[in-house]
């Protein structure tokens, strides 16, 4: 995420790579959907800019997720398709200090089994859509930041594909990364699954005529004990 601390009173962008409303393999109960609204809630009051979605965070299927943000003011995916439409907004776009950082979704790996409106739901990051984003992105955006739930294959070559890309944060990976993974110009970062973890970056951008891009960063991993 890119967020200075509370205390600071110096707020950037509070972000969430996805595979945050679900546990992987697990029976989907009226309870754990109940768990999973507070989830939502609880990301909204903490001020969450934008999350984006996994295959977990699908386990009660794309209608759930559409009840809990009809909006779509927190949940982003250039990816996810319900009903041959997109489900959600592929990216926004923030201006943090007179620089325009663009957020997108990427949603990635195997859909659950038996999801209920399955047959209407498709993950697709190869569509041709994914390239007008990345081409309006680029058009509009200083900096690229990828909310992401592909594998650790798949963002190396997204990143080889769009090298302008500066990070990407990644909930697809089953390990925290405590040193950011880099590659040339861009980071891959990711804390524990299902938020037993928080990361804060803070990046220092240089400037070169028009183009932007990380001179340094500062990466720190919390790792969070449950309340007693």
């Amino acid at each position: 995420m890119i967020r200075k601390l509370k205390a600071q009173k110096k707020v950037d962008l509070l972000l969430d790579g996805g595979r945050f409303l679900f546990q992987s393999g697990r029976l989907v109960t009226e309870s754990r959907k109940k768990q999973a609204e507070k989830i939502f809630q609880a990301y909204k009051k903490m001020g969450y800019d934008l999350a984006g979605i996994g295959v977990d965070d699908l386990s009660a299927g794309c209608s759930f997720l559409k009840k809990l943000d009809p909006e779509g003011s927190l949940l982003a995916s250039a990816c996810l398709y319900c009903s041959k439409r997109p489900a959600f907004s592929p990216f926004r776009i923030f201006e943090i200090r007179g620089i325009k950082i663009a957020v997108i979704g990427l949603s990635g790996g195997t859909l659950p089994v038996h999801i209920p409106g399955g047959n209407e739901t498709a993950l697709d990051c190869s569509n041709p859509a994914l390239e007008r984003y990345m081409e309006k992105i680029r058009q509009n955006a200083n900096l690229i930041v990828v909310l992401s739930s592909l594998s650790p294959k798949e963002e190396m070559a997204f990143i080889r594909k769009y090298p302008a890309v500066s990070l990407i944060i990644s909930s697809g990976r089953t390990f925290p990364t405590w040193v950011p993974v880099k590659w040339h110009d861009s980071l891959i970062v990711s804390s524990h699954p299902r938020g037993k973890s928080v990361g804060l970056i803070r990046l220092f951008i240089k400037k070169d005529r028009t183009n932007y891009s990380i001179a340094r960063y500062e990466n720190k991993l919390f790792v969070l004990e449950k309340g007693r």
